[in-house]
């Protein structure tokens, strides 16, 4: 079984300077059908106006990758204060709990990253992946930027799809894929 989310379907959620682009569901948009896929439990696309951000928080139990689209991510705590940029991804490991903040770096260009994250202990693994692949499944794909086709169906930027068996990718733009 595959199932195609469009990018028009995501959850939005805006507050201080931020514009959040959610595949699950989360916060206000409690939705118990879409909570999760396998051991995936969200896929935020944050778009950050400069200087905005999320204030120090708590994770635990869960592991999350952060691929920076476009601008510059500042991470402070969890073990681990740095800059990501275009390009980059920073994966941390949650399982045993960390508090972190992550705001735009910059003071006049925005910031849009994709944020995934996933049980810990899972044995579920991230991957950016250039199109044309071929994917194992179970997986969760979320099109970061191109047009790519999965299973005969095009998609665009910010379309998602949950596949329990393996997958080929066709066309010519980026995935960001979660397997297990």
């Amino acid at each position: 079984m595959t199932a195609f989310r469009a990018a028009g379907e995501r959850y939005l959620t805006e507050h201080d300077g931020i514009t959040t682009l959610s595949c699950f569901a989360t916060g206000p948009h409690y939705d118990p059908a879409n909570l999760s896929f396998g051991p995936v439990l969200a896929v935020d696309e944050h778009r950050l106006a400069p200087g905005a951000g999320f204030a120090e928080h708590a994770h635990r139990g869960v592991v999350i990758a952060t691929w920076v689209l476009a601008g510059t991510l500042r991470h402070s705590g969890g073990g681990a204060d740095r800059l990501v940029g275009p390009g980059e991804v920073f994966v941390q490991d949650a399982t045993d709990g960390i508090r972190h903040s992550e705001v735009n770096a910059s003071a006049t260009r925005p910031l849009r990253f994709v944020q995934t994250t996933w049980a810990a202990g899972s044995g579920a693994r991230f991957s950016v992946i250039d199109a044309p692949a071929r994917l194992p499944g179970p997986a969760h794909l979320y099109v970061a930027a191109g047009e790519v086709a999965v299973v005969g169906r095009w998609l665009e930027a910010g379309d998602s799809v949950r596949a329990v068996e393996a997958v080929g990718i066709e066309g010519s733009g980026t995935v960001l894929a979660v397997t297990w």
